[in-house]
Formats: C-alpha cells, sequence, structure tokens
C-alpha cells in the first residue's frame, strides 16, 4: 500500500456518515441541474454506494492486480445502469459532486505531512474513475455534449 494510505483511508472512514449526507446533497443537486427520473435513495442504499467508493479506493491504494471491485463496478454495474435507463451525464454529474466533497474533505482534514501526495493522487484516481464511466460500453453518447475540440 502507498505510504499514505493507512492514514487517508482511516480519515475516510471516520468521516462515512459525512460522506452519506454528501451524497445525497450531491444528488440533490444534480436532480436541479438535469431534471430526469432518479430513484430515491435511502440512508442503506447511500450508505452502500459510499462502502463502494471506499472499497475501490482502498482496492486502489493496495494496487490490486486484477482490481476486482472496480472491475465488478465498470464492467457490470455501470453498464446495468446504463441499460435500466440511467444517464451517463446524470452518473457524472453525481459523481463528480460527491468527489469534490471528499477531495474538499480529505484536504481539510488529512494530517498535514501527507496532504499533498494524497491530494495528488486523489485527483489522479478521481479523474479516471469518471473517464472510465464516460467510456462504458453502452453509454448513450447522445446523453452527453462533448466539448468542442479547439
Amino acid at each position: 500500500m502507498l505510504a499514505f494510505g493507512p492514514t487517508l483511508l482511516a480519515l475516510l472512514q471516520s468521516r462515512r456518515e459525512i460522506y452519506i449526507k454528501s451524497l445525497a446533497t450531491a444528488i440533490k443537486n444534480s436532480r436541479e441541474i438535469l431534471p430526469v427520473t432518479q430513484p430515491d435513495y435511502d440512508h442503506d442504499a447511500l450508505a452502500q454506494i459510499i462502502d463502494g467508493y471506499i472499497a475501490m479506493i482502498t482496492e486502489a491504494l493496495e494496487d490490486r492486480d486484477p482490481p476486482v471491485i472496480a472491475t465488478v463496478y465498470f464492467e457490470s454495474i455501470i453498464p446495468s445502469l446504463v441499460a435500466a435507463g440511467e444517464r451517463v451525464d446524470t452518473m457524472v454529474h453525481v459523481t463528480v459532486g460527491m468527489m469534490v466533497f471528499i477531495a474538499d474533505d480529505v484536504g481539510r482534514h488529512v494530517d498535514p505531512e501527507i496532504r499533498d501526495a494524497a491530494m495528488d493522487w486523489l485527483s489522479r484516481f478521481f479523474a479516471t474513475w469518471v473517464a472510465r464511466i464516460v467510456t462504458v460500453k453502452g453509454s448513450p453518447a447522445s446523453s452527453m455534449n462533448p466539448l468542442s475540440a479547439r
């Protein structure tokens, strides 16, 4: 595991309830901007999502090869959500909103001695995560407005 990994994971796990509330806020914000029908999530469902986030972060920090949890997430869960009608732009919106909450929280609460390394790693991890969502097989390209290639 990366040197800062245990400290980062301990922080993430200690802030779990805050992240559950933050996820509810990210979903609410997404609904206000992208008015689509999304399921309502109770506390247990939100907790399961956060536990999945933390599990994927743990797996990445441990450099597990192959990454079992992430593979299931990106090869099964996300495609099944897309097949059920979930919009990619909605998933990206909620995911990015949640990642901003987590990054801000970690930046404020992580040990200053590991802050730069942890934030650099989280930045790369989160950017890769969003890129993988956008490229999931079966993603309806029409649900995202591509940026112009200027």
